[in-house]
């Protein structure tokens, strides 16, 4: 069974009405933040503390749009435009501080943040745009990607140089050598029957070299988390990025083309796109070597995808993660049919 699209989960989707379904009803669970009684009145009381202090005029109450496992939204109407409220899991706190610091880096392409808790793992960020999603729900025109995926690869480039700021922040840490270890034990504690071996994933991270630097991954750059402000690209929800390498992030990306925008896996157009966004990387090695690197990479994006959804679904309980326990395994066994050739670029 191939993985459900990640994108089934609707993150990032500000502006939906809230629902719970997800939420878990155990009483065993170890509640989420937001499963707390009078959680909201908290949250109601620093965004109205932290408009104050940035001299913003409230003019509205605080809507909650969304609660999922993995965070929490919320809205609110001022004198200056909507601002967003978003609140981590546990397992993905690290967001705030990490959106903040991409923010001062690249104000052009990230929300602006009006506020951060760390503790708490909350952010408060302007009005950012609408989501590109809601641009292709008539007649999808593929050509933005020659736009996104460049714009995408040189943020990386950028950031190459700020690794370890990343890392002080909490980022998540899947670098090539890390990211071996961490599958040494992972098919085993999932009871993934169908991960392929050790030795496989090795050398995968053998093939990669150390040609390209790490880097900042989404690892959801889709159109989902895209939003588009004046016109002009925002990239939003780095909640599931990692330092790892580049290429890893991109196997989301693929999938929703594949899924919203009319391509077929595999497809001579879809390998257009790839070269589209390795291009700028051609500072580093030819576009054969690239193309070498990105298909080692892409698979071990997989990897990454079952270490992100390994690091949400362990600190759940009950309902919750008895709804996404399966994700780890079906993206070991995505891994194990990429490599055997039954699944390829997009699928």
């Amino acid at each position: 069974m191939l993985p459900r699209r990640d994108s089934a989960r609707g993150k990032s989707s500000y502006g939906r009405t809230i629902s719970r379904e997800h939420r878990s009803s155990s009483p065993t669970a170890s509640p989420l933040p937001w499963e707390h009684p009078r959680w909201q009145d908290s949250v109601a009381a620093w965004i109205d503390s932290t408009l104050a202090d940035l001299g913003i005029e409230q003019a509205g109450t605080v809507e909650h749009l969304r609660e999922r496992p993995w965070a929490a939204i919320a809205r609110v109407s001022t004198a200056e435009g909507d601002v967003y409220f978003k609140a981590s899991a546990p397992s993905e706190a690290f967001e705030p501080a990490l959106t903040l610091a991409l923010a001062r880096k690249r104000p052009d392409v990230i929300p602006a943040v009006l506020q951060i808790d760390v503790e708490r793992a909350w952010m408060l960020t302007r009005d950012a745009g609408t989501q590109l999603r809601g641009h292709i729900a008539d007649s999808p025109n593929p050509a933005i990607w020659d736009e996104l995926l460049p714009l995408y690869a040189e943020l990386q480039i950028e950031l190459c140089d700020s690794v370890d700021e990343l890392l002080a922040v909490g980022t998540s840490d899947k670098r090539p050598a890390q990211l071996a270890l961490a599958y040494q034990d992972l098919p085993a504690r999932w009871q993934a029957e169908k991960a392929p071996p050790q030795r496989e994933v090795d050398a995968l991270v053998e093939r990669l070299g150390d040609t390209i630097p790490v880097s900042l991954a989404h690892e959801e750059f889709g159109d989902n988390n895209i939003l588009l402000r004046n016109g002009s690209p925002v990239l939003i929800d780095w909640a599931e990025s990692a330092v790892e390498h580049p290429f890893c992030g991109l196997v989301n990306t693929f999938r929703g083309l594949v899924d919203r925008w009319g391509f077929e896996a595999g497809a001579p157009e879809l390998l257009n796109l790839r070269n589209v966004y390795l291009e700028p990387w051609t500072r580093f090695a030819p576009l054969p070597k690239l193309v070498e690197q990105f298909d080692a990479a892409y698979a071990l994006g997989m990897v990454c995808r079952a270490l992100t959804w390994d690091r949400l679904v362990s600190r759940l309980t009950g309902p919750d993660r008895a709804e996404y326990a399966d994700h780890v395994p079906a993206w070991l066994q995505m891994l194990s049919e990429t490599l055997d050739g039954k699944a390829t670029l997009g699928t």
